[in-house]
C-alpha cells in the first residue's frame, strides 16, 4: 500500500517504521521543515518496547508535493490542534478525496473529517501505544496495551478499514476492525480528560498525581461526568469502567501526559478535543458537569499565559 503519514511525532514515527518495515511505501510530512531536512534518507531508530530501524526515504514539507499524490489512505499523526489545518490542505491540493485515518486523540474528531469530505472518507484509530521523540531520529515507546482499533463512519469503508486493521497487526502493531468504534474512542478520551488536565495543572507526572490522595478524588470525579457524557451520547463503556480506569491510571507510569509536555513547550493542548468536548455534549444533554467544567476552563487559561502556538509534528 502507498501511505501517507501527516506528523512526524512519536505516532507518526511509529507507524511510519513499522508499516515501513512491512513493505508498505511510506510518504511522510511535517512542516518542521529543519526535521524534515534531518529525517530524509535518515535511520529511525524506535526503541522502548520495540527495537526496529528503518531509513525513510519520501520526507516532505512541501504540502502542495506531498497532498498531489494519490494515496491508499492518508494517516493523520498530529495532534488534534492542528486537524483544521490538515483538512484544508488536503482539501486545497489533493486532487480527489481519498481515505482519512485520524489517529488522534480525542471525541468528534472522525465527525470533524466526515463534515469536509464525507463520512465514507472517514477512518478513525483509537491508538493505544505511546512515548517519545527523544531525538530527531530516536523515538522511544513506553508503553503498548494492544489492541489498537480501526473503524470508518460509513460502512462502504469496512473493507479498507479491516485491510488496515490487518496490515498494522502484521506490522506489529496489534489492531482490531470494529464497526462501532464510539465506545473504544470514549474509553480512551475520558481516561484522558481525568487525568492529563490534573497533570497539566500540577506540573506532575501521572504517577506523583495519583500518589496524591485529594488529586485521586478530583479524578475520579472527572471519570464519573465523562462516564455520565458517554451513557448519554450511546458509546457503551462495560459495567466495570470506572473500576478498571481508576486502576489503569493508578498504573500509568512516571512519564508526564502530552498536555503537560505541550504547556511546558509552549503548544496548544488537546482540551478542546477532550474535556471541553464532554463539556459541550453535557449542555446539550443538559447536565451540569462542574469538575470538566473547572479543568477546561483552567487549562485553557494556561494556555493564554504560555507561548502558544499551533505545530504539526
Amino acid at each position: 500500500m502507498k501511505i501517507a503519514v501527516i506528523g512526524a511525532g512519536n505516532v507518526g514515527l511509529t507507524m511510519s517504521v513499522k508499516l515501513g518495515l512491512a513493505g508498505h511505501e511510506i510518504h511522510l510530512i511535517s512542516r518542521n521543515r529543519r526535521k524534515m531536512a534531518n529525517l530524509r534518507n535518515a535511520e529511525i531508530d524506535l526503541g522502548g518496547i520495540f527495537d526496529d530501524r528503518f531509513v525513510l526515504k519520501n520526507v516532505y514539507d512541501d504540502p502542495e508535493q506531498f497532498f498531489t499524490q494519490e494515496y491508499d489512505f492518508l494517516a493523520i499523526c498530529t495532534k488534534t490542534p492542528s486537524l483544521k489545518d490538515v483538512l484544508a490542505k488536503i482539501k486545497k491540493y489533493a486532487p480527489k478525496p481519498m481515505p482519512i485515518l485520524s489517529c488522534q486523540n480525542g471525541i468528534g474528531v472522525e465527525e470533524e473529517i466526515a463534515s469536509v469530505f464525507g463520512p465514507q472518507y472517514s477512518y478513525r484509530m483509537v491508538i493505544n501505544f505511546g512515548g517519545n521523540v527523544l531525538e530527531t531520529y530516536v523515538v522511544k515507546t513506553q508503553f503498548f496495551h494492544p489492541p489498537n482499533y480501526v473503524s470508518c463512519l460509513d460502512e462502504s469503508g469496512f473493507p479498507l478499514a479491516e485491510e488496515i486493521a490487518h496490515e498494522l497487526t502484521k506490522s506489529g502493531l496489534t489492531t482490531e476492525f470494529i464497526p462501532n468504534i464510539k465506545g473504544q474512542v470514549y474509553k480512551k478520551a475520558i481516561l484522558n480528560c481525568a487525568l492529563s488536565g490534573v497533570c497539566a495543572l500540577t506540573r506532575m507526572s501521572m504517577d506523583r498525581a495519583m500518589a496524591d490522595e485529594d488529586l485521586v478524588e478530583i479524578v475520579k470525579l472527572l471519570l464519573l461526568e465523562g462516564m455520565q457524557v458517554a451513557h448519554l451520547e450511546g458509546a457503551p463503556l462495560g459495567d466495570d469502567y470506572l473500576q478498571k480506569g481508576m486502576h489503569y491510571l493508578m498504573n500509568a507510569g512516571s512519564h508526564k501526559p502530552s498536555m503537560l509536555i505541550d504547556i511546558e513547550t509552549g503548544k496548544r493542548t488537546e482540551i478542546d478535543y477532550l474535556n471541553h468536548q464532554l463539556l459541550k455534549l453535557g449542555r446539550i444533554h443538559h447536565i451540569h458537569l462542574p469538575f470538566t467544567n473547572s479543568i477546561t476552563a483552567l487549562v485553557r487559561g494556561l494556555e493564554q499565559t504560555s507561548r502558544c502556538c499551533e505545530v504539526v509534528e
